[in-house]
């Protein structure tokens, strides 16, 4: 059956030429292409076929081999990307919320005990043992990659994301619920990619770009926060400000916190595949000692950020700090944060570049 659905599907087959060469009755094989047997007398619900779900297998041993590591959600999530890469029938999963159904996730859990305990483990910060493993297997994953691809400080970028606010300034403004999510990405030679804005709202205006830093990209989502789809947007806004093409050999090392719900998109991970870039996670409780971002720039363009709010709230007494003009102070922050010296910095004290494993030792977990 599964492989009369697959030449029917792939179009190799005609829906009579299928049925009478595999001799499978019409009626049942119209049920199956719609979806109605998934579920069979003996075993789990079949929702993926024997393909894609050793793909999806395939696929998360891959990422758990560079540090991704996936919550419920988010494997549900994947789930059902690779039911609609396949086009396959779900009706047992979620339209609305793009996810397959727990029903499924407990019968997947139950058939891949291993696979599920590895990809989802979720390790304590006090478990300051594991963690310092774990940082190991990190340097040695990441010395292998720019060794076997020989990649220089040049193509080695660190990207993450921040919230920018100004609730705490001291001429206090009314909106002060509200920030914006500033994505930034960053080499060991002090280049910076131009930074995206995303918004809480529905959709993006000209209103909302004024004054911003050059080459600004910008996007929206209900929370103000990153998504899938916005994470493959600020992809393509990478690949366009690093000019790369497509190629098959790795050309580019990006190192990304991989436990955010926004890393799990397929479509972004194929894209990064297409233009040869080796997507590296951080493992699990380790951002803030091995992620350069996460060391001083952050808290410098934040600190920076609030100081260019304060600013403008002195400077136009009566009115207040409204979404447009959000690009405008980071506008004023954002240039006086990006140097050679703070990404030359970041990435030394993290001992990505130059490459020096032994500057992280368990007495940080210790003391953190």
């Amino acid at each position: 059956m599964d492989e009369a659905l697959k030449m029917y599907r792939k179009n190799e087959l005609g829906f009579n030429e299928a049925c009478r060469k595999y001799k499978i009755p019409k009626p049942t094989f119209r049920r199956h292409l719609k979806g109605l047997n998934v579920n069979t007398k003996f075993g789990r619900p079949k929702y993926l076929t024997d393909e894609a779900e050793n793909e999806f297998v395939q696929y998360l041993l891959a990422m758990e081999a560079n540090f991704f590591s996936y919550s419920v959600t988010a494997l549900r999530q994947l789930a059902y990307q690779f039911a609609e890469k396949h086009k396959l029938p779900h009706p047992g999963f979620n339209k609305a919320q793009k996810m397959a159904g727990k029903h499924w996730y407990y019968n997947f859990k139950k058939e891949y005990p291993l696979l599920f305990s590895r990809t989802l483990m979720a390790i304590s910060p006090r478990n300051k043992k594991l963690c310092m493993g774990r940082v190991r297997d990190f340097y040695n994953k990441y010395e292998k990659i720019l060794n076997e691809h020989n990649l220089g400080a040049d193509r080695i970028y660190n990207i993450d994301s921040t919230t920018l606010s100004h609730a705490d300034n001291e001429l206090i403004s009314k909106n002060r619920s509200l920030s914006v999510t500033c994505i930034c990405a960053m080499n060991p030679v002090g280049e910076f990619i131009p930074p995206m804005l995303i918004y809480e709202r529905n959709t993006v205006d000209d209103s909302l770009k004024k004054e911003a830093p050059a080459n600004t990209a910008f996007g929206c989502s209900k929370n103000g926060c990153i998504t899938p789809e916005l994470f493959l947007q600020w992809l393509e806004h990478f690949i366009k400000y690093t000019n790369l093409e497509e190629s098959k050999n790795i050309q580019m090392l990006l190192l990304l916190d991989g436990h955010n719900e926004y890393s799990k998109s397929l479509a972004a991970m194929q894209l990064a595949r297409e233009y040869g870039i080796f997507l590296l996670s951080f493992p699990l409780h380790t951002t803030q000692c091995l992620q350069p971002l996460r060391r001083t720039f952050f808290k410098s363009l934040e600190d920076t950020y609030k100081e260019a709010a304060n600013f403008w709230l002195s400077s136009n007494h009566g009115k207040d700090i409204e979404q447009t003009n959000y690009a405008e102070i980071l506008g004023y922050a954002f240039p006086r944060c990006v140097h050679m010296e703070l990404g030359l910095k970041n990435f030394e004290i993290t001992g990505l570049w130059p490459f020096n494993p032994n500057l992280v030792t368990e007495e940080y977990f210790i003391k953190s």
